[in-house]
């Protein structure tokens, strides 16, 4: 495809996608009533370690922003709260806005940094996953470009990719299985140095005892979590309602497990990232559209080298549709979700790592 064409396609994705997630929420969109929200917030409360304190929370919220979200409670690390302390200084009316602009430009930086720009730039342009993160001011964007940067930099600089793969911990729970690759590719080093230092952070701005109030809002988070798990893109949703739910669940997820372990032994790093970022979110306990775009790096890494029903389902996980049918909720999502299933498994294909290390190396190379 030429730039020209290029240009034509992305500016047509950016114009639908627009209608589809900006239009409809443009008033909220532009008072920044999104996840922003609870970040900024969690930013005002460092410096009492109240983060986790619900009445405190909504409290601030009431106070700072004039309206509160019951369900809308910090779950993340005290550590990130540090990220948001500078534009917690601001008033909102202003800091919104500036993190809209930061979202918009880590974005184009993870384009820029792709391999297959143009590839990258359709990509993010039409997906849903991206635009349902950006609309709700989701820091999971920067999260993009920590893994754009450590897939440039793993070979020469592995130290520092590992370094930058430990920020993932902003969504740790997405990443359950990022320690195996890192173990398996010898990026533990950098991790383990990160790692250590975001906990120190954490109990640092946090107290002692933040575990605990931690452990305390995800329980309290969970009813809201069952509640809407029709619209979440993992198993819990795929699950959610059939008899013996979390026994099939567990299963379902020792199975998920299994298979990204032997993604990650069997095949090279860029194969065994894109099942580390499938399985990671197919067996999230609590998932939404946006996090689907951690899908993004593993399909586009895919994408060059799958064949059949891989490259049938890798067409559909990047599609708008895709995000739709997750939002209609059961059945459409299950569409979804069974698709990342079936891309996970065809990382199993025999033959299809080796198949896969020359064309990933001299892409990224």
């Amino acid at each position: 495809m030429t730039r020209y064409w290029t240009a034509i396609a992305c500016v047509t994705g950016i114009a639908v996608m627009s209608l589809i997630f900006v239009g409809p929420g443009l008033d909220h969109l532009r008072r920044g009533d999104n996840d922003f929200q609870m970040t900024y917030v969690s930013g005002e409360l460092l410096m009492s370690r109240q983060i986790y304190n619900a009445p405190v929370f909504q409290s601030a919220e009431r106070a700072i922003i004039g309206r509160t979200n019951p369900d809308l409670l910090d779950t993340r690390p005290p550590f990130l709260a540090l990220l948001f302390w500078p534009l917690a200084q601001l008033p909102y009316k202003a800091a919104w806005p500036l993190w809209a602009a930061v979202l918009l430009a880590t974005t184009v930086a993870f384009i820029w940094l792709w391999p297959d720009r143009r590839a990258a730039a359709l990509a993010c342009c039409w997906s849903g996953s991206l635009w349902a993160a950006l609309c709700n001011g989701q820091d999971l964007v920067l999260i993009l470009l920590w893994i754009g940067i450590a897939l440039r930099i793993r070979e020469e600089r592995p130290f520092l990719a590992g370094l930058l793969l430990a920020l993932c911990a902003a969504k740790f729970h997405l990443f359950v299985f990022l320690p195996v690759l890192l173990w398996r590719h010898r990026l533990w080093r950098g991790f383990a140095v990160g790692a250590a230092a975001l906990v120190a952070i954490s109990f640092a701005v946090g107290g002692w005892n933040w575990p605990a109030q931690y452990l305390a809002t995800v329980n309290a988070e969970e009813a809201f979590a069952l509640a809407n798990a029709s619209v979440m893109p993992n198993l819990h949703g795929l699950l959610a309602g059939l008899p013996y739910a979390n026994a099939w669940e567990i299963a379902a997820g020792v199975g998920v497990a299994a298979a990204v372990v032997m993604t990650v032994y069997r095949a090279d790093f860029n194969t065994g990232l894109a099942a580390v970022l499938a399985g990671g979110l197919l067996v999230s306990r609590h998932a939404y559209l946006q996090d689907c775009a951690l899908l993004l790096p593993a399909l586009l890494l895919m994408l060059p080298v799958v064949k059949g029903w891989g490259l049938v389902a890798s067409a559909w996980l990047l599609a708008p549709p895709s995000a739709l049918a997750v939002l209609a909720g059961h059945p459409a999502a299950d569409v979804t979700r069974l698709t990342t299933i079936a891309f996970l498994a065809y990382l199993l294909k025999p033959g299809f790592p080796r198949e896969t290390e020359l064309v990933l190396r001299e892409r990224m190379a």
